[in-house]
């Protein structure tokens, strides 16, 4: 993670720069770190709305989405989940779609 976060930084690349935080984000919340995995959530969205990124978009939906159903609010991991198969379905990626469904039907 550190040397992918280095190169992110050393190409200034904003959809790289929004993955990286994104990878982050999800070590956290797999570690119970909701605060930790906001913040690069945060992060991630601040760098994608530099760039047009569908699939990026739809992976930041899914990782908010992850982090509501971390949180137990169901109502809003389902309303980012479908935002990211929404998004997944622009950037013509089934697999990144079915991943969102995926959060969204463990939200139900």
């Amino acid at each position: 993670m550190v040397q992918g976060r280095r190169y992110a930084l050393l190409v200034a690349e904003s959809s790289l720069l929004a993955l990286v935080h994104m990878g982050s984000a999800e070590l956290f919340i797999d570690q119970g770190n909701i605060t930790g995995a906001q913040e690069e959530i945060d992060l991630a969205g601040q760098f994608l709305k530099a760039v047009v990124d569908p699939l990026g978009t739809a992976e930041l939906e899914r990782v908010r989405a992850r982090l509501a159903l971390e949180r137990g609010n169901l109502d809003l991991a389902r309303e980012h989940a479908s935002a990211g198969e929404a998004a997944a379905g622009a950037g013509e990626s089934p697999l990144l779609r079915t991943e969102c469904a995926a959060v969204g039907a463990a939200a139900m």
